[in-house]
């Protein structure tokens, strides 16, 4: 056990930082996708905006038109007020239309660094995959040995006995320990 502990030693914390590098970039790639649709939801809200603005210029011209059939000044005084109103309401979604533009380039440059990001981790990936299997490769021989003879040992003693040497071998952080034994 002693021998298979010091193969698996030379591995260090690179099985680890595999593990964390992939988690990293799956969090990345959630990141890039929530953006992504932050991005098309602004997309259609500047959609939504243009088609507010076309039916706003459409009822001003409607409401122009009528000014010239006016017959007393409370009409004409009331169009006028629809005028104002929906010409605000027009330049309301225009302002938003800008705003969201805004928002759009941000979230496309963060898409961006995201996207860099994630090819780094992947290149920092692939070298630490390529290092580990190098190292599991070059002593997966001797461990394989190892574990069968480990294996035949066990055979050998008592399954209470090797529950107990399991269980004490797993609570040491070294996996070491020293235990008196009496006959």
């Amino acid at each position: 056990d002693t021998a298979i502990d010091k193969i698996l030693q030379l591995r260090g914390e690179l099985p680890k930082e595999v593990e964390n590098l992939e988690n990293e970039i799956a969090d990345l790639k959630a990141k890039a996708v929530r953006v992504q649709e932050l991005i098309e939801e602004y997309t259609r809200s500047i959609n939504e905006n243009k088609i507010n603005i076309t039916e706003c210029n459409d009822q001003i011209e409607k409401y122009k038109s009528q000014l010239d059939k006016v017959a007393n000044s409370r009409e004409f005084d009331s169009l006028n007020k629809e005028i104002e109103n929906v010409d605000l309401l027009r330049q309301i979604a225009e302002k938003n239309i800008a705003e969201t533009k805004e928002r759009i380039f941000d979230k496309k440059n963060e898409l961006e660094i995201v996207k860099e990001k994630i090819a780094v981790r992947n290149d920092d990936l692939k070298a630490k995959k390529e290092e580990l299997s190098t190292i599991v490769e070059s002593t997966a021989k001797e461990e394989e040995a190892l574990r069968a003879d480990r294996d035949a040992c066990a055979a050998k003693i008592d399954a209470r006995t090797m529950s107990a040497y399991e269980h004490i071998r797993q609570s040491s952080n070294n996996q070491l320990a020293v235990v008196s034994v009496f006959n």
